[in-house]
C-alpha cells in the first residue's frame, strides 16, 4: 500500500475543523471513499457533520447503530458508515458493503481501519489523534 500526505492541521476550536472540511471539499470528490479512525471522541462524526454542513446537509448524525446513513441533496450523496459495531466481515457482507462503497458518492467510513479488506484499491485516511481541545488530523490517500 502507498500512502501520501494530501493535508496535516492541527484543531484547537470547531472552526478549525470546518475549515479543514472546506479544504479537502476541493480534494473530496463523488466515487471516493474516506476513512476516518481516531479513538472514541476524536471528532470522526463532527468532521462528517462540518464537511455535510458545507453542502446544506444539517442533520448528520453518528451511524454507529443504523451502520449506514445517506444523505441526498441535489447531485450531492454522502454516505456515512460505521464500522465499529461490526464483529466480522460477513456482517458487512450481508449489508451489501461492495455496492454500497461503488455508488456514485462520497463515501466516510468511521472505524474503516477495523476491515481493509472491503476498501476499494485507492481510498482517503483520516487518522485523528487528539489531547485536550487540540485535534490533529493527518489525510492520506491511499494506493494499492
Amino acid at each position: 500500500m502507498k500512502s501520501q500526505l494530501i493535508r496535516e492541521k492541527i484543531c484547537s476550536s470547531a472552526q478549525d475543523t470546518i475549515d479543514l472540511a472546506k479544504e479537502l471539499k476541493e480534494v473530496f470528490k463523488s466515487g471516493d471513499c474516506i476513512t476516518l479512525n481516531g479513538n472514541l471522541g476524536a471528532g470522526k462524526t463532527f468532521f462528517v457533520k462540518c464537511f455535510g454542513r458545507l453542502f446544506d446537509i444539517d442533520d448528520v448524525k453518528s451511524p454507529t447503530f443504523t451502520l449506514v446513513n445517506n444523505y441526498h441533496i441535489g447531485p450531492v450523496h454522502i454516505q456515512h458508515l460505521d464500522f465499529y459495531r461490526i464483529n466480522d466481515i460477513k456482517e458487512l457482507e450481508g449489508i451489501g458493503i461492495n455496492e454500497i462503497l461503488a455508488a456514485d458518492a462520497i463515501s466516510f467510513i468511521e472505524w474503516g481501519s477495523l476491515f481493509p479488506a472491503v476498501l476499494p484499491d485507492s481510498y482517503y485516511s483520516i487518522e485523528i489523534e487528539h489531547s485536550d481541545d487540540l485535534r490533529k488530523f493527518k489525510v492520506c490517500k491511499n494506493e494499492n
